[in-house]
């Protein structure tokens, strides 16, 4: 069966073309392809007129521009629908409307939560239409991870070609600690003693506390790694990155003149080296 040739083309106007101007341009190919014209075509001249007779006519002419975007009312463009296609919007209206079975596209959307939420795992209700979802938030989700819900997202022509909900997760740090992707940080003051001698010092994190060591020389701004204290790894229960301490030396404000005597002596003896 031969395929329609699309009349706009065979007229060489388009859509949104006056009427006033498609007859013109209808008169000029009729006059040039008119059969008792020295080089007139016959069949040039009933196609040039068939196609006029379908534009001129404004229900013909809707039919027309409805049937175009129809594979069952002929097409007039090899790759028109490959084209058209490539547009996701209008291949799932195409599809809804003609009863393809399209797969309606995934959908986003970021949910922010707390470090202490993402640390102990949590979950949101969130409606879409009219039902309300729960999320489930795994314990150790990070910034960035992204959670799919199957079927949530744009409705598609049957149950199971709905598209996904894509949830990116936005963790919002606290005033305590940090996650980063070389684990969780924090910062600690320690005394000066501490630093020059050494020793031990603890510091709540969420659920627990943790003891760490102050190696003997440790300067202000050193991080002391310990290790498995840190942040719940994704899914792996019971593992954990490390904790990540940045000390803060405290210099003492309230020392008498018998501890400044004591530290003046250390200097001396120092700057005597």
């Amino acid at each position: 069966m031969e395929m329609m040739k699309d009349p706009y083309t065979i007229l060489g106007v388009d859509r949104n073309t006056p009427p006033d101007d498609i007859k013109k341009a209808y008169r000029k190919l009729a006059k040039e392809h008119h059969p008792d014209t020295a080089d007139g075509n016959e069949e040039k001249f009933k196609e040039v007129a068939d196609a006029y007779e379908t534009l001129s006519d404004p229900q013909k002419k809707a039919m027309h521009d409805q049937q175009q975007y129809n594979p069952f009312g002929g097409a007039y463009s090899d790759n028109m629908f490959e084209d058209l296609f490539k547009s996701q919007s209008f291949a799932g209206s195409f599809n809804q409307r003609f009863g393809f079975n399209s797969k309606g596209r995934d959908t986003s959307g970021v949910l922010r939560i707390s470090l202490s939420d993402a640390y102990f795992g949590t979950h949101r209700d969130i409606n879409i239409g009219m039902k309300t979802v729960k999320i489930d938030i795994p314990a150790g989700i990070t910034n960035g991870q992204k959670i799919r819900l199957k079927g949530l997202g744009q409705r598609g022509q049957t149950e199971e070609l709905c598209g996904d909900l894509i949830i990116t997760i936005e963790v919002i740090n606290d005033n305590t600690f940090f996650l980063d992707n070389q684990g969780l940080h924090t910062i600690k003051n320690i005394s000066i003693y501490d630093a020059i001698l050494g020793g031990k010092d603890s510091i709540d994190c969420f659920d627990k506390t943790i003891t760490f060591s102050i190696p003997p020389g440790s300067s202000n701004g050193k991080v002391l790694r310990v290790k498995g204290k840190g942040f719940p790894v994704y899914k792996q229960e019971g593992k954990y990155s490390d904790l990540l301490i940045s000390i803060i030396v405290d210099i003492p404000t309230d020392l008498d003149d018998e501890d400044k005597m004591l530290i003046q002596k250390i200097k001396t003896k120092h700057d005597g080296k």
